[in-house]
């Protein structure tokens, strides 16, 4: 996985978005010449990041109408999910963040196990705080309070959902 973040003057870091295995990123920069401060930062050990030349994937997109319409889907998606994340930092209190964002992991990145979800992930606490907009101290008490009404269970480096659907 890799995370895109941005840092406030401060320092304070900002994902604004994981980039999960197979998906690609920096599709905004297709039609602009302009700089942006982001970084994309590799989350797990092994990773391996294929680029492409611009120019060559515009020429990719004129000679095959399939490949286009498939991209035009992926930034509706990625639209949508942008959308999505705004309206969850104006509508959601902290503890709603924090479960949705393990909510859509479940269903993005989970893998059923009987009748709970496996999530596997590399994420601190810090991460998903960064993620959510809320403090690591803040998703502490939420994942224990979670663990302790036996709703998930959790380790560094996963989390097991009971019920996805009475997650709350």
């Amino acid at each position: 996985m890799i995370k895109i973040i941005s840092k406030s003057d401060e320092g304070r870091e900002v994902i604004k978005t994981i980039i999960h295995p197979t998906n690609i990123f920096g599709i905004e920069h297709l039609l602009s010449q302009d700089v942006r401060s982001n970084t994309a930062k590799s989350i797990d050990k092994d990773v391996t990041c294929l680029a492409i030349a611009a120019n060559d994937f515009k020429n990719f997109l004129k000679q095959d109408w399939t490949l286009t319409e498939k991209f035009i889907k992926m930034l509706g998606a990625k639209v949508t999910y942008l959308e999505d994340r705004f309206e969850s930092q104006v509508f959601q209190d902290a503890r709603e963040r924090i479960v949705g964002f393990l909510k859509a992991n479940a269903y993005t990145n989970g893998r059923q196990v009987g009748l709970e979800m496996l999530i596997k992930h590399s994420l601190t606490q810090q991460d998903i705080a960064n993620y959510t907009g809320t403090s690591r101290q803040t998703v502490t008490y939420v994942l224990n309070d979670l663990q302790r009404k036996n709703q998930i269970y959790f380790k560094r480096k996963s989390v097991l959902i009971r019920d996805v659907e009475r997650l709350s």
